[in-house]
């Protein structure tokens, strides 16, 4: 418990310190070596330990120390007054005249010839020493370090929630703005506006949905693949064309992101021969991927189908799944040109709102 408490120290500093200044201060990005830098040089225990192993290695020089020759010198002076004499009674004394300055120098040297091995023994001793204080500090900091990492992916997990939590805030502002301006505009009933509502119409007839997807792609000699007539009208329900040129699979799949500005699309296995021939449906096409296949075609578009659907058709044909909004995203141009051309000099406009009730996060 005591590691994970000094442990805990040098974090909170860091932490506490960016908050403390965030306010004069822009915000920093702590990456996790800066983090191991900081708790390094912070830790108590990293300290202590690392401290253990300097003794260590001070240990060492000292046991090694024993087999170099102990050498000791030593220098004195000394300084003698004269000397004076006396009779056993004390009496007839007199001055005795002598040196009065001396110096003495000495040098010793020793050398261990022969310890029984005891040098040797201390020598290793030391050394082992040396690598278990060295092995503690290193465990010690990847203990602390495995701790920090634990910390630091937690901090970032929960930054990453915060984040989807904002633009679902965001998400859930934007629908409120919607449905107030809706109120506040009231129905179209109520404002004496017409509405005219055709779908299935639009996924059937000529210069409908499908082919309007044709046309974004660019694709040529387009006709209808599941081709019917009622009441004297030529429709259908998918059209089938071609590219300008044939594609791979994945240059395939790139092309219909950036048409139809789609975050991701959804594929079987990726086809390995070119891809010239396409057939498409908008909205929820899947019941037409059997009669795509037996008209040849190299790759199948469409707004959505089920996860078993998917089976069964590797490399047989390309299936391309961009979403049921977007497959159908451009049908509002081919009404703005029918009313341009039926009624010349009404103005129309294009809704910008988005109704699509899917997000990718």
């Amino acid at each position: 418990m005591s590691k994970k408490r000094w442990l805990i120290v040098p974090l909170c500093v860091v932490l506490c310190s960016q908050g403390s200044f965030a306010q004069t201060l822009t915000r920093k990005v702590l990456g996790i070596n800066e983090m191991f830098r900081l708790a390094d040089e912070n830790s108590q225990s990293i300290q202590t330990y690392k401290t253990g192993k300097e003794v260590t290695d001070e240990a060492l020089k000292a046991a090694k120390s024993q087999r170099l020759p102990d050498i000791s010198a030593s220098l004195s002076f000394s300084y003698l007054g004269d000397g004076y004499l006396w009779d056993r009674d004390f009496k007839n004394g007199q001055n005795i005249p002598m040196p009065h300055f001396g110096n003495n120098f000495a040098l010793e040297a020793q050398q261990v010839i022969y310890a029984g091995g005891a040098i040797s023994s201390s020598i290793t001793l030391a050394e082992l020493s040396q690598q278990m204080a060295a092995l503690d500090w290193q465990k010690n900091r990847q203990e602390i370090r495995f701790l920090l990492t634990g910390y630091y992916l937690d901090l970032y997990k929960l930054n990453n929630q915060v984040q989807v939590l904002q633009k679902n805030l965001d998400l859930t502002e934007q629908v409120i703005r919607n449905m107030e301006a809706r109120r506040t505009q009231g129905t179209a009933l109520k404002n004496d506006i017409t509405v005219v509502s055709m779908h299935t119409n639009m996924d059937n007839a000529r210069g409908g949905v499908n082919f309007k997807i044709a046309e974004k792609m660019e694709l040529h000699n387009c006709r209808f693949f599941a081709e019917k007539t009622v009441m004297g009208i030529e429709c259908g329900s998918g059209v089938i064309g071609e590219l300008p040129e044939a594609l791979a699979a994945d240059d395939f799949v790139l092309m219909l992101k950036r048409t139809f500005d789609v975050e991701c699309v959804q594929c079987n296995q990726l086809l390995r021969r070119p891809i010239k021939t396409v057939a498409i449906c908008g909205g929820a096409g899947s019941f037409l991927l059997p009669e795509a296949i037996a008209q040849g075609a190299d790759a199948f578009i469409t707004g959505e189908m089920h996860y078993h659907e998917y089976f069964g058709h590797e490399q047989e044909i390309q299936i391309a799944v961009i979403g049921h909004y977007q497959s159908e995203q451009y049908t509002n141009e081919i009404f703005k040109s029918i009313i341009e051309e039926a009624c010349p000099g009404v103005v129309t406009y294009l809704t910008k709102t988005n109704t699509n009730p899917i997000i990718y996060l």
